[in-house]
C-alpha cells in the first residue's frame, strides 16, 4: 500500500497534468518500490 501526504498528492497530480513522461516514470518507481523496496529502478547502488 502507498500513502501520500497532501503535498505529495498535489505534486503527483501536477505531474499527471503537466508531463506524461515524468508521470509515467513516477508510477514506474512507485511500482518498483512496492514490489521490492531495496532493488530496482530507484536504487542508487546499481
Amino acid at each position: 500500500m502507498i500513502q501520500f501526504t497532501k503535498e505529495a498528492w498535489e505534486h503527483y497530480l501536477y505531474w499527471q497534468k503537466s508531463n506524461k513522461n515524468i508521470f509515467k516514470r513516477i508510477n514506474q518507481l512507485i511500482k518498483e518500490c512496492l514490489r521490492d523496496p531495496f532493488v530496482g529502478l530507484g536504487n542508487r547502488n546499481h
